[in-house]
C-alpha cells in the first residue's frame, strides 16, 4: 500500500466517491450549512473509510454479514430478540421462529494464522413469532 501505484488509485477513488456522495449532500444538509465546509469533511470522511476498509482488505480476515431467514429458528449465540423479555436460551429451547430480521449478524474469521479462529462480532436483531 506504499507504492506510487497506490497512492494514485487512492486519490482518484476518494476523489469518485466523494464526488458521488457530494451529488447526495443537498439532499440531507440543514439550510445555512456552508457547503464548502460540508463537502471538505465529508471527504476527510471518505478518506478515513478507505483506509479503514484497505486495511480490512489486507489484514487476513474474513468479515462474514449475514440476515437469518424468517421462519428460521431462533439461536441464542447469533440472536438478539426486540420484542421478548424471555431470556434467550429459553426462547432457543422453545423452539422460538423468527418473524423478521432487523439487523444482521457480524462473524469474524481469522484467517492469518495456522488454524482458522471464528468469533461472533455483533448478533442479529430479531423479532420473534409469539
Amino acid at each position: 500500500m506504499g507504492t506510487q501505484d497506490y497512492r494514485g488509485f487512492r486519490k482518484y477513488m476518494i476523489a469518485q466517491h466523494t464526488k458521488k456522495l457530494r451529488d447526495i449532500l443537498p439532499l440531507v444538509l440543514n439550510p445555512g450549512i456552508n457547503r464548502s465546509d460540508a463537502g471538505r469533511d465529508l471527504a476527510v470522511v471518505v478518506a478515513k473509510a478507505f483506509d479503514l476498509s484497505a486495511q480490512l482488505f489486507t489484514c487476513g480476515w474474513t468479515f462474514i454479514i449475514s440476515m437469518p431467514e424468517a421462519g428460521a429458528k431462533f439461536a441464542k449465540p447469533s440472536m438478539r430478540a426486540r420484542n421478548s423479555d424471555v431470556e434467550p436460551l429459553e426462547l432457543q429451547m422453545r423452539g422460538t421462529r423468527i418473524r423478521f430480521a432487523v439487523t444482521p449478524f457480524v462473524t469474524l474469521r481469522d484467517d492469518s494464522g495456522l488454524a482458522i479462529v471464528t468469533r461472533n462480532i455483533d448478533r442479529s436483531s430479531v423479532l420473534i413469532e409469539q
